[in-house]
């Protein structure tokens, strides 16, 4: 039997972006969006899972209030796994799950692997979720390559699409794109 993995939790905005550029993750395991969470007054944990010195996860969680002192997790598009990890990941990751929920008085843990088609298998004691529904994030999240014209992007959308953008122009709907510090516009989102 191989050693145990390392769950490390991880602090710091700049050594977690750091440690999450070996995978590929999606926005809603990106530290600003656990800090929005943080601004909204939720607790938020983030984790690297390593197999000695190997990355082979991060994931960051939500806590949600609920009465009574309770509460439940939300770790939203993750854990972010690495393309191969050993076959002891998932049970590792669900006793860490089940400490972290006892710690947090939780009565509900709720994740979706990322990538979603991953070929690991998850064990029968952790249930797999039946649906896909959004709760304080979008259900997908998708990546466009903006280095082709406005003409070609378009061209490659839905019809509806296409429709839907041409009316936010005309109703004077604007996008800025944030560069750095994107804390500091928090407050307008």
């Amino acid at each position: 039997m191989s050693s145990p993995l390392l769950f490390e939790e991880i602090n710091s905005q700049a050594e977690f972006e750091s440690l999450s550029q070996t995978l590929d993750y999606p926005f809603t395991q990106r530290f600003a969006y656990g800090e929005w969470h943080r601004r909204s007054g939720r607790m938020v944990r983030h984790f690297v899972v390593r197999d000695g010195s190997k990355i082979i996860s991060i994931f960051q969680i939500i806590k949600y209030s609920l009465p009574f002192g309770k509460s439940l997790l939300y770790i939203p598009h993750g854990p972010v796994i690495a393309d191969s990890v050993p076959s002891e990941f998932p049970l590792q990751f669900a006793q860490k799950l089940q400490e972290v929920a006892n710690e947090e008085s939780a009565i509900f843990a709720r994740f979706d692997p990322f990538p979603p088609n991953s070929s690991i298998t998850i064990p029968t004691a952790i249930p797999r979720p039946l649906n896909h529904s959004s709760f304080q994030q979008p259900q997908t999240e998708w990546t466009l390559d903006i280095q082709k014209s406005d003409h070609d992007l378009l061209a490659a959308m839905h019809e509806k699409t296409r429709y839907n953008i041409r009316l936010a122009e005309r109703r004077g709907v604007e996008a800025q794109i944030i560069e750095s510090n994107p804390s500091n516009y928090f407050d307008i989102f």
